[in-house]
């Protein structure tokens, strides 16, 4: 389930997370939360903001804006990010995180390289810039994702 804290609130995420009935991992999206990191000298650090905060609200993965696309985040920010959903929060599990934006197939061994195995790669409309036949493209994602 895709869920947008900066639109819904982080305790309206926790309470779907929480709720057996639904029983679906919880995808957070950044919409509406990039003003709280446009200044990094005010604001929420986005290792807070998006490895964090989503995990104590129950996410299960974290969509954020993946460095040199069209968003503004550095490398180390994003990094960042990456290492607050895996570090150690008491009995709170680790999230995945979600690179998006940039994400080309040639960009596919730097990202992996940055981010590490535990990572979900958001891919748009350079998927379907890659050729003509989705599946293929999809293919060449793949094998390049897992390193082949």
């Amino acid at each position: 389930m895709l869920v947008a804290p900066g639109l819904v609130g982080l305790d309206t995420m926790r309470m779907l997370a929480e709720d057996d009935r639904i029983a679906l991992p919880i995808v957070s999206h950044p919409a509406f939360q990039g003003t709280y990191v446009i200044d990094s000298g005010s604001g929420v650090s986005p290792y807070v903001l998006f490895g964090q905060f989503p995990r104590l609200a129950g996410a299960d993965a974290v969509i954020f804006a993946n460095y040199g696309g069209r968003f503004s985040f550095s490398k180390g920010d994003c990094r960042g990010i990456a290492r607050a959903a895996a570090a150690a929060m008491e009995h709170i599990e680790p999230i995945f995180t979600v690179p998006g934006g940039g994400v080309s197939l040639q960009r596919i061994p730097e990202m992996a390289a940055a981010y590490g195995r535990d990572v979900v790669f958001l891919v748009g409309g350079a998927l379907h810039r890659a050729g003509p036949d989705l599946i293929e493209n999809c293919r060449r994602y793949k094998e390049a994702i897992l390193g082949r």
